[in-house]
């Protein structure tokens, strides 16, 4: 068995799936002979290998950007993959995570419904057919929470055995020589004599980054540190920090004193049916976490590894806040349990279900 991963992203990317492609495309080539092919690349392989601390261990190969008047975007690269999918090898295993390319690729390419996995993350982006077409087809799933795993087999018959339940993860060695706090702070030009709390990640309205401006307003001797914005900024004592590469957030991590996860309780994909990339990656970074209590955040993490917080409400979390700074013992059982979930691990699993269906 052969993999080519299949995707529509562009790189680089901000995006935070951008991250989880190419990291799992990286554990999946430690074992099985893997390419990524994407739409299209705008820097150099060297530069893509240093911005996701890659090892240089499979190939990238890009079908080339669409133009920008057309549309659907993902029907003109289904078109394109169409010839790269023909000469794959027999063996091969299309592996693709991308709802919309999936589903035009389903129509396109023969070859791709004869040797398809399809990678799930969400459900309800697209008309409910979209994903009956995919899920009928599909020789199996990778479904990224239990609550997916449930709803795509009740909604859609598919059989369980045929669903693989396989949370996200984070890259472990970019945590394993991670520096002190003191230096961390030190290398990016964060005081070491205020107390940090940060959050890490897209500014999307289910987030809860609203609810920054109020904590700050709360905790006026703490900086609020903010990293995935579109621009630098100080707003009183809320520092705005663009996005930065994949590599440099485990420092951020490491450097401030609390990492929040604000989530709104309000949104159905956030309580029940996502996979936090931010959650493994700050458990992993030994800081103290302070998130929203969410069922789909328990499906990772307890009581005994982060500080939960009912609702997402500011007088609740500046609470969380101040609990975590007096006792940091969950933080510690975070690191040593978050290491499991490592991409190599899920790439191992992932890789053992593949075989077994294609």
């Amino acid at each position: 068995m052969v993999i080519r991963y299949v995707t529509s992203l562009t790189y680089p990317s901000a995006l935070a799936n951008a991250g989880q492609t190419i990291k799992m495309a990286e554990a999946f080539a430690q074992s099985i002979d893997t390419e990524l092919w994407v739409s299209e690349m705008r820097v150099t392989r060297e530069d893509i290998w240093q911005r996701y601390a890659l090892k240089k261990n499979f190939p990238i190969i890009a079908v080339g950007r669409p133009y920008f008047f057309v549309w659907p975007k993902s029907l003109l690269l289904a078109w394109r993959f169409r010839a790269p999918i023909q000469n794959a090898p027999d063996d091969t295993c299309f592996y693709v995570r991308d709802v919309a390319l999936a589903f035009f690729l389903l129509i396109t390419s023969k070859k791709f419904r004869q040797h398809f996995v399809f990678e799930c993350h969400s459900l309800g982006k697209m008309p409910s057919f979209v994903y009956r077409i995919i899920f009928s087809f599909a020789h199996g799933i990778v479904s990224t929470n239990e609550e997916k795993k449930k709803r795509i087999s009740a909604q859609y018959g598919v059989t369980e055995a045929l669903i693989l339940v396989a949370p996200n993860g984070f890259d472990l060695r970019l945590f394993e020589e991670l520096p002190s706090r003191e230096d961390a702070r030190e290398a990016l030009a964060i005081p070491q004599n205020k107390q940090v709390v940060l959050y890490a990640g897209s500014m999307q309205s289910w987030k809860g980054t609203d609810i920054i401006p109020a904590l700050a307003s709360q905790l006026p001797e703490m900086l609020f540190f903010v990293v995935g914005g579109p621009f630098d900024e100080e707003r009183g004592n809320i520092r705005m920090v663009s996005a930065k590469p994949y590599a440099v957030i485990p420092r951020y991590l490491r450097a401030a004193d609390v990492l929040i996860a604000p989530y709104k309780d309000d949104n159905e994909r956030g309580r029940m049916l996502f996979s936090p990339l931010k959650l493994f990656e700050y458990m992993a970074s030994g800081t103290p976490v302070v998130a929203t209590d969410l069922p789909a955040l328990r499906e990772i993490a307890s009581d005994a590894d982060i500080y939960f917080v009912e609702k997402p409400t500011a007088t609740l979390f500046v609470e969380g806040i101040r609990s975590a700074l007096r006792d940091k013992s969950r933080a510690t059982y975070a690191r040593d349990h978050i290491n499991k979930y490592s991409w190599l691990n899920r790439a191992l699993f992932v890789s053992e279900f593949l075989r077994g269906i294609i």
